[in-house]
């Protein structure tokens, strides 16, 4: 089944979804579809994967597989960044720290 969806996208967003059609060498339209059912697909799991922050000090064993499972989805989904852009956009917002 085919459905032809209509949406506004930021910027950011679009550029995103661009560069990332441009990696893949793939069509925009495609990526935002694997992006779109890897959510879906996420929606449907009957394991609860979110995370409380009370839960962030001793997550369980069960949230830090759950939150490895998201990230693995997320990054097929190509969403997501390096870690180097991460890292140099907290760099810039807090400083050139040794700890960051």
């Amino acid at each position: 089944m085919t459905v032809e969806l209509e949406t506004l996208l930021s910027p950011q967003a679009y550029a995103r979804l661009k560069d990332e059609a441009e990696r893949r060498h793939t069509p925009i339209n495609e990526v935002v579809r694997d992006a779109l059912e890897s959510y879906v697909r996420g929606l449907d799991d009957d394991e609860d994967t979110s995370v409380d922050l009370g839960d962030l000090e001793d997550p369980s064993d069960e949230a830090v597989l759950g939150m490895l499972r998201t990230a693995i989805e997320q990054v097929k989904a190509g969403q997501g960044r390096p870690a180097r852009e991460a890292l140099a956009d907290l760099r810039t917002q807090f400083g050139d720290d040794d700890e960051i």
